[in-house]
C-alpha cells in the first residue's frame, strides 16, 4: 500500500481508468430521490456498479474489469456513504477477481469516522458475494480500536468472548495525549481481560503506509498451532485513514470483523485528506 497526502491525484490519470460509483449509496434512484452525494473529480471514466448487498444487481465489478487486459490502470473508490461491510466487499472483491495489473486507489477523507453507540454490533467476514454473519471464532485475537465509545466496546467484547486482546491506539505528533484517554476511558474492559501495555498496538497515521504494512504482517503471521487455530478479529475505529488502514489490511489478510451492524463510518460532507493505492504484487 502507498498513501499520498494531498486533496487531489498528483498525477496524470491513464485513458483506462475508472471511477466507481456504486448503487445505491452513491446514486439517485427512486428509493433515495434527494442523493447529496457529491463524487470527487477525477479526469477518467465513471462507472456505476450495483453494489453487493443489492440482491437484484445486474452490473458488478467483474463487469467493468473485463475489457482491461495488458495495461496498467486503476479504479477510484470514494468510501463515503458506503457501509463498512459493502467497503470490505469491493476491496474483497478486487482482491479475488481483478488482474494483477488493475490497481485500487481509495480517496481517503479527512476527520473521524462515524460511530454509531446504539448499534448492535455483529460478527462477520467480507466475501466476494457479500458479508458472512454469524458465530463466534474460536480462539479469537481481537484487535479493538480504542477510539471507540467505551461501554459500546465492553458490550462487543462481551459477545465475542476472545482468547486474547490487542487494542489499537492511534498516535501522531500532536495526539499523545489522546491516546492516554483511549486507555483510561476502557479501563474496565481491559483489566476484565488482563492487557497490559505490551499488548497494545500503536498505529502511527501520519505514515499509513507502515501502518499497513506492519498491521497486515502481523495477522498475516499468526501462528496455527496444531490443536489450535487462531482467528483474528478486528473492530476499526478511530480517524478515517486509520479505520481504512485497518479495515484494508483486515479485508486482504480475510479476517473476521467485529462492527456494528449496517454501520457508515464516512458521511458525505468530509473533505479529501489523501490517497491510499492498494497493488497486486506479482
Amino acid at each position: 500500500m502507498d498513501y499520498l497526502g494531498c486533496s487531489t491525484v498528483p498525477f496524470k490519470l491513464t485513458p483506462f481508468d475508472k471511477r466507481i460509483i456504486i448503487r445505491p449509496h452513491q446514486a439517485k434512484s427512486i428509493e433515495n430521490p434527494d442523493m447529496k452525494y457529491h463524487p470527487p473529480k477525477l479526469n477518467c471514466q465513471i462507472e456505476e456498479i450495483d453494489c453487493v448487498c443489492v440482491k437484484r444487481g445486474v452490473k458488478g465489478l467483474n463487469d467493468i474489469v473485463s475489457p482491461l487486459k495488458i495495461e496498467r490502470t486503476m479504479l477510484w473508490l470514494d468510501p463515503r456513504l458506503l457501509g463498512t461491510e459493502c467497503l470490505a466487499s469491493f476491496i474483497i472483491n478486487w482482491k479475488k477477481h481483478v488482474m494483477p495489473n488493475v490497481a485500487l486507489g481509495i480517496i481517503v477523507p479527512d476527520g473521524c469516522v462515524n460511530q454509531k453507540t446504539d448499534l448492535t454490533y455483529e460478527i462477520w467476514k467480507a466475501e466476494d458475494s457479500g458479508p458472512i454473519y454469524g458465530g463466534s471464532p474460536k480462539e479469537s485475537i481481537w484487535y479493538p480500536s480504542l477510539a471507540r465509545d467505551s461501554s459500546s466496546l465492553l458490550h462487543a467484547m462481551q459477545k465475542l468472548d476472545p482468547y486474547d486482546i490487542f487494542p489499537l491506539i492511534e498516535f501522531s505528533d500532536t495526539a499523545i495525549e489522546l491516546t492516554d484517554s483511549a486507555i483510561i476511558n476502557h479501563t474496565l474492559m481491559l483489566e476484565e481481560r488482563g492487557s497490559r501495555t505490551r499488548n497494545f498496538i500503536y498505529l502511527d497515521i501520519l505514515h499509513p503506509d507502515r501502518v499497513f504494512e506492519q498491521f497486515y504482517g502481523t495477522l498475516s503471521a499468526l501462528p496455527r498451532i496444531i490443536s489450535h487455530v487462531f482467528q483474528t478479529v478486528i473492530t476499526p475505529g478511530g480517524t478515517a485513514i486509520g479505520f481504512l488502514t485497518v479495515l484494508a489490511a483486515g479485508v486482504l489478510a480475510e479476517s473476521y470483523f467485529l462492527t456494528p451492524s449496517k454501520e457508515i463510518p464516512i458521511n458525505s460532507k468530509t473533505t479529501n485528506k489523501g490517497i491510499m493505492i492498494l497493488r497486486k504484487c506479482v
